[in-house]
């Protein structure tokens, strides 16, 4: 089965649905969601006019966390180059004497170069991106463009709890899974050994 035709395919049943998201990965699920698809979706879009998808906003607030990190780990990657230069120039001795003193140059070095600074940025960073990624995991869409908003922060991050979720999720806006049922991981285990 061909991304094309689970896109344009009704979905008759949770196995054949399960199936379809099986065969075409976890990655393209944004473009397997097709814009059409409020048509046949229950809790879709075109059913929804005047409300507002929270995930939308909760989406791409990690969207922003992700590119932040990301940004905090390049200054960091920079500053630490600094670092392991200087550690190449000055290998760290045995002795416990001088392991002291080369261990407080080498705190010296990573104040001056700015790596400390960019380390404690970027681990700023990693929570709050982490924060919003664990909402964001659970959060259920209610209209396809909620839907689509995850997948773009499933793959801008590439997060495998996200990009599982976004399975699962696509069968609760489908009709085909209850938000209450077992986690998609073992249903996708059933398609995949049938």
């Amino acid at each position: 089965m061909s991304k094309a035709d689970v896109s344009t395919t009704p979905i008759r049943s949770r196995r054949a649905f399960l199936a379809g998201i099986a065969v075409t990965a976890v990655m393209p699920i944004a473009a397997a969601v097709p814009a059409g698809a409020a048509a046949v979706m229950p809790n879709a879009d075109a059913t929804l006019p005047h409300v507002v998808d929270p995930v939308i906003a909760l989406a791409e607030r990690a969207i922003a966390a992700w590119n932040d990190f990301e940004a905090k780990c390049s200054v960091t990657s920079k500053a630490e180059d600094t670092v392991i230069d200087w550690r190449n120039l000055n290998p760290q001795p045995e002795h416990e004497t001088a392991l002291k003193e080369w261990g407080a140059k080498k705190r010296l070095v990573e104040r001056e170069s700015g790596y400390t600074r960019a380390e404690a940025a970027q681990q700023r960073a990693s929570g709050r991106f982490g924060d919003l990624r664990d909402e964001l995991v659970y959060a259920r869409p209610i209209s396809v463009a909620g839907l689509r908003a995850k997948a773009h922060a499933a793959r801008t991050s590439s997060d495998e709890d996200l990009q599982q979720q976004i399975v699962f999720d696509i069968g609760v806006l489908f009709g085909d899974l209850d938000s209450n049922e077992e986690p998609i991981a073992a249903e996708l285990g059933k398609v995949l050994q049938s």
